[in-house]
């Protein structure tokens, strides 16, 4: 027996939603629009067409579910819609008799999607109504129609998809931005003749073609020279907020906002392509096209940004730890010599150290010395190696040049295979599925063999940073550019040893140090004795003019606090000094 059609000639009092949706693709599709295919409709103007049909037929307005600017195809970088999903927990709750669309593309440009919301009304006897017509899900013509519909929404929006993707490929192969112009740049002047705006220019430059301080162009410099210089993120996104520098949006500087300007090769004058959503930043150097002269001046050269790209993309890079301003000088970059992890810190009762803090093997507490003892062997050993000229000397020599040089020549012959797969797919020799895996290996090739070439050479940390000065430079270093300074050229272990009683063994009978770096990389010697014996003079000398001016304001009155207060020391430090200076 045939199905009675429903009658749809009376809607009064139905009880109807309202769903309006126009997404940013359809607003930006001018030529569709000029083509007269379809009329794109604003949500405000959606709703009050349907509010004359309301009018007209008796319906009640039950609810309205607008999503603007947020596409309905399975390309959308959002996959949910928060009012199309209301809606539809509305129809299975039974609050709805009727869905009201402006056209079919409004509700979905997915069959899938189409199929699951017909079969919910079907089951629920919810009508649909495209702008005037109305149609009921449980009718097999009705939905014959709109199925078709559905279909040719779908295909538009392959369509769509298609023509910005090769939109997006041919302007990445010109060296075209993609998107907005990044911070640092504004954009070029507006060109009446051809009726486009020029290339990105820096932003700002002087009249001698240097940034002015603390511009947008300045700021992204600092940042990179800063990243090669072995600060840390946080440190730069600290001193940019308290200088009152402000992102474009105005906002504070945030250590992500500040990561995501040193791995952009943009600034570089390189033009990466399928980066994907979100960025990926550590996957940024495989996805940058090799050949494509961009329409930007560079503000930083390609060496500055490949070494600070390689520092921040390292999964192993040297994280600073919370217990105290800028870290713990030694945790996570010493490790056990029983088992190889790392050392971590941890609290320890002692007479001498007064609850000081202990390195300690983080994994079986295979070891344990106390903070102060290995942190000041360390520190000796390392002044004493960036004084030394025959360090500056070694490294003078550029490094590793053989290794340099091999991997160049690697990188190279990746950078001629991936011009001649491209030649190859040109001319329609090689399938494009083809040219992309072989585009990905040689990518990484490339890759790999740049930072090759960077290990091989010095550590961009050392730089300006060894000679006879070495020694005042240190004590002005913050803890996280020696921490990566010591993580560069040295490989320590801390050996266990058995019990002495009381007695503390000297952090020197228990480090195995192995040089990374240099004439001495591979080899456990320390610097030479007059240097270290040099070093320790002039520590005995700062001690000594130290303890002069601890007296003399113990004389003038001030109490042990107050001095500790004006000298940055503690108490118990300047109750020693006292001490000593009495006895000797």
């Amino acid at each position: 027996m045939a199905r009675q059609r429903r009658d749809t000639s009376d809607l009064t009092g139905l009880r109807t939603g309202v769903y309006l949706r126009v997404s940013r693709a359809d607003k930006d599709d001018r030529a569709k629009l000029r083509a007269g295919s379809a009329e794109e409709r604003s949500t405000a103007t959606q709703l009050r067409i349907f509010e004359e049909w309301a009018a007209r037929t008796g319906v009640e307005h039950a609810d309205t579910y607008a999503d603007p600017d947020m596409s309905a195809s399975r390309f959308a970088t959002k996959k949910n819609r928060p009012e199309f999903e209301r809606m539809v927990a509305d129809v299975k709750a039974g609050k709805l008799d009727v869905l009201w669309f402006w056209e079919i593309s409004r509700q979905q440009r997915r069959l899938d999607v189409f199929a699951g919301l017909r079969n919910l009304c079907r089951d629920h006897g919810v009508l649909w109504v495209m702008r005037d017509r109305v149609a009921d899900p449980a009718d097999s013509k009705d939905m014959l129609l709109a199925g078709i519909q559905s279909m040719m929404a779908e295909d538009e929006s392959e369509k769509l998809s298609g023509r910005v993707f090769d939109g997006k490929e041919s302007s990445a192969l010109i060296g075209k931005r993609a998107g907005r112009f990044p911070y640092g740049y504004k954009r070029g002047n507006w060109d009446p003749v051809t009726e486009t705006f020029g290339s990105d220019q820096p932003d700002v430059f002087d009249g001698d073609g240097r940034a002015v301080q603390d511009s947008p162009a300045y700021v992204v410099r600092e940042i990179f020279d800063r990243v090669v210089g072995g600060e840390s993120v946080t440190s730069i996104r600290k001193s940019l907020n308290d200088r009152a520098v402000r992102t474009r949006a105005g906002a504070l500087w945030a250590n992500s906002t500040v990561r995501y300007i040193a791995m952009n090769p943009a600034y570089a004058g390189l033009r990466a392509r399928h980066v994907g959503n979100g960025g990926e930043l550590s996957a940024r150097a495989s996805k940058i096209l090799d050949g494509v002269e961009v329409k930007w001046p560079p503000l930083v050269a390609a060496d500055t940004f490949w070494t600070a790209y390689r520092i921040l993309a390292d999964p192993a890079r040297l994280v600073s730890k919370p217990h105290r301003p800028g870290g713990r000088l030694l945790a996570g970059v010493a490790r056990c010599g029983e088992c190889g992890s790392k050392l971590t810190t941890r609290l320890a009762n002692s007479r001498q150290y007064q609850r000081a803090d202990m390195y300690a093997c983080r994994e079986k507490a295979c070891v344990g010395i106390y903070e102060p003892d290995l942190d000041a062997y360390v520190e000796k050993v390392m002044v004493a190696w960036l004084s030394d000229p025959a360090t500056a000397e070694a490294l003078q020599r550029g490094g590793d040049e053989a290794a340099v040089q091999l991997a160049r020549a690697d990188a190279e012959k990746a950078r001629a295979e991936l011009a001649e797969w491209r030649q190859l797919a040109a001319a329609g020799q090689i399938t494009a599925a083809g040219y992309m895996a072989a585009e990905k290996g040689l990518l990484g090739r490339i890759a790999d063999a740049e930072e090759r070439e960077q290990a091989a050479a010095v550590p961009p940390v050392l730089r300006d940073r060894v000679g006879p000065a070495a020694a005042a430079g240190w004590a002005a270093l913050d803890i996280p550019i020696k921490r990566q300074i010591i993580a560069a050229v040295a490989d320590i272990r801390l050996r266990r040893v058995g019990r002495h009683g009381r007695r503390l063994i000297p952090a020197a009978d228990r480090v195995d140090w192995h040089w990374l770096i240099g004439d001495a990389a591979g080899t456990t010697a320390e610097p030479s004795a007059d240097v270290i014996e040099r070093i320790g003079k002039d520590e005995a000398a700062r001690l000594a003019d130290r303890r002069v001016k601890v007296m003399y304001l113990r004389e003038s009155g001030l109490s042990r606090a107050e001095i500790a207060a004006e000298l940055g020391m503690t108490v118990g430090t300047v109750k020693k000094d006292i001490t000593a200076s009495l006895h000797s």
